[in-house]
């Protein structure tokens, strides 16, 4: 745990290290963006190779199941 890990609770506000909490924050966020990026790139080019590959695509997928 960072610094300040259970001043909080402990109700010493004052000893809190607001500027690396924020930090970690920070981090935190730049992760999840990250991580949404990686996952819209691989969701558009399944996409487009649905769209445009449908020759290729496996019996499985080319009749949706909830149309059977």
């Amino acid at each position: 745990m960072g610094p300040g890990t259970g001043s909080a609770a402990a109700g010493r506000f004052e000893e809190i290290d607001v500027g690396h909490i924020a930090d970690e924050i920070e981090d935190v966020a730049r992760a999840e963006v990250r991580d949404i990026t990686r996952r819209m790139a691989g969701l558009t080019a399944w996409l487009l190779r649905w769209q445009y590959q449908s020759e290729l695509r496996s019996p499985s997928l080319r009749s949706p199941s909830c149309l059977r």
